[in-house]
């Protein structure tokens, strides 16, 4: 998940968990919370 996260990055540098929070449909704040804490280690801020 690192590469692409880079890749991601790369293409899109202003990409950040803020971005992701407002587009991501999910409902369940545990779920978002663990999918935000996969990409945080995944090396997104």
């Amino acid at each position: 998940m690192e590469a692409e996260t880079a890749e991601v990055l790369r293409i899109s540098p202003q990409y950040s968990l803020e971005i992701v929070k407002q587009r991501w449909p999910y409902k369940d704040p545990a779920v978002l919370e663990h999918e935000l804490a996969a990409l945080r280690k995944a090396g997104l801020q």
